[in-house]
């Protein structure tokens, strides 16, 4: 074999090889974003409360609603000299136990929301829903912070904390209607847990069934 023919099967040999590794790199990058995608749809699947048999967002929104609610009535009690310090304790702690809360409801309802497809009317509706719930955790926040080193003989809230508590309020009732219009107007996250089993029995029963 000459010199250009051993040349030309070694320049053939190492296009070979770079091919090969190329394809490798790939077949590795496929595989590495397959995991990836698994993950994410682990962790969205935990979010939702597949593994508990139950929505976590639903049951988890319901603690800030009464507890931020409850702060706000407080608030209007001790304007009216009823409950004093020990109210305007209870009214502090029900802000910061909200906040604790909503710190767990807020990922949860995302991974509600990524299940929505796009074009949907309730993908919008999820996004004002969402953008309500944040300013009113703001506000919440707010009045949590500006109370704190004022709890140990204050028997009255000072009325600028009671209007944070009023909007705060009225932020958290207009989100959640439009959280209640998602699930009962466009029936999100309706029947998630158990739509699998009854779109067999139907197909069994032979109902036609648009595609998913």
């Amino acid at each position: 074999m000459d010199k250009w023919s051993a040349f030309r099967l070694s320049y053939k040999q190492r296009g070979r090889n770079k091919l090969a590794h190329l394809i490798q790199e790939k077949n590795f990058l496929a595989g590495g974003g397959s995991k990836i995608q698994k993950e994410e749809g682990e962790m969205k699947e935990f979010l939702q409360g597949k593994w508990f048999k139950h929505p976590l967002h639903p049951m988890l929104v319901h603690l800030p609603t009464a507890l931020w609610t409850a702060a706000f009535v407080f608030d209007l009690l001790t304007q009216f000299g009823i409950g004093g310090n020990p109210l305007v304790r209870t009214s502090f702690y029900a802000i910061g136990l909200g906040l604790l809360v909503t710190l767990l409801a807020i990922p949860t309802g995302l991974a509600d929301w990524l299940d929505i497809k796009p074009g949907k009317p309730a993908r919008n509706l999820g996004l004002y829903h969402l953008a309500l719930n944040a300013t009113a955790t703001v506000v919440w926040a707010t009045n949590f912070f500006l109370r704190l080193g004022a709890l140990e003989d204050s028997a009255v809230r000072p009325t600028p904390f009671v209007w944070l508590s009023a909007l705060g309020t009225i932020l958290l009732f207009v989100a959640g209607y439009l959280g209640g219009r998602m699930v009962y107007a466009y029936g999100i996250s309706v029947a998630r847990h158990s739509k699998e089993k009854w779109r067999r029995i139907a197909q069994e029963g032979g109902a036609n069934l648009p595609p998913r």
